[in-house]
């Protein structure tokens, strides 16, 4: 159901390691809507013995974890109690960090092709899953190897999706942030920018409260409001009307394609064109 937790199709699966990521509001519908209950929906994927990864601590969740593992006689292991970074070089599509485990260098110019802070939590969780996989498998890690596929990560997973700068002049970046956390991150990565004009290309799923995410965006920004070719899309019009009570202006387009197309031909070549809001919208424009 890409529910990622307890409900989740590929929990029927009994795997060499179980890794969670950042908690925030989600499918509240179906997870709980405070966080301590999307954690304990979350949990839901820790096995019986098998080594639990955490890639962000939070204290008001990390407790759920905690007693979930210690429940079912699972090691569970923190990302960045482990790990540690520094962003040496950060362009719009790409960063250089260096990583230290504990405090000795791991990973010195570490080049990331892709963009975003949030990127470097993402790659200090995959390290220790790695690791925890590679330990559990009797195997041995190489590091220049791991250096490498960090490095080339977009072209050998098809990594698409996420930061990914579509076009320049204008400058057209998708992004499939679609709850309060991502959003907020992909946010304070344009904000590090000046652009005379943001326009952004906006669509949900409609079993989803946007409220929230709603308030988090910029209200000088042109919105260009779009309907997903999927039964679920929040129809583009009901969503211009619940985000002019919001403060966000713009116009109401049947198709993502359209929304597209109007906001690329409305633009000028130093605007910033970004595309947010669900997965389904940001498919259909790549």
């Amino acid at each position: 159901m890409g529910l990622g937790g307890r409900l989740d199709s590929t929990n029927i699966l009994v795997p060499k390691v179980t890794t969670i990521t950042q908690i925030s509001f989600d499918h509240q519908a179906m997870l709980g809507n405070t966080l301590e209950l999307i954690a304990a929906e979350k949990a839901g994927i820790i096995k019986p013995n098998v080594p639990c990864i955490i890639g962000e601590t939070q204290e008001e969740v990390a407790h759920v974890f905690r007693q979930k593992a210690a429940s079912v006689k699972a090691p569970i292991l923190f990302a960045d109690q482990l790990f540690s970074s520094k962003i040496n070089r950060e362009n719009i599509d790409s960063l250089c960090v260096s990583i230290n485990k504990g405090n000795k260098p791991y990973l010195s110019n570490l080049n990331i092709p892709c963009a975003g802070s949030f990127q470097v939590k993402n790659t200090i969780t995959a390290l220790l899953t790695f690791e925890t996989f590679m330990e559990n498998s009797h195997r041995s890690v190489d590091i220049s190897r791991v250096k490498f596929a960090l490095e080339n990560f977009p072209q050998l997973t098809n990594f698409i999706g996420r930061w990914q700068v579509l076009q320049h002049k204008p400058l057209v970046i998708a992004d499939s942030a679609h709850n309060i956390a991502g959003i907020s991150m992909v946010l304070n990565q344009i904000n590090k920018y000046h652009f005379p004009c943001i326009k952004i290309i906006l669509g949900f799923v409609n079993d989803k409260d946007v409220t929230n995410v709603l308030e988090l965006l910029p209200k000088n920004a042109q919105h260009f409001f779009v309907n997903a070719n999927i039964p679920r899309a929040l129809p583009s019009l009901e969503l211009k009307s619940v985000a002019s009570d919001y403060g966000l202006k713009g116009k109401a387009y049947a198709t993502v394609k359209r929304g597209k197309l109007a906001a690329i031909r409305s633009a000028k070549e130093n605007d910033l064109i970004l595309i947010l809001g669900s997965i389904f919208v940001v498919g259909e424009c790549l």
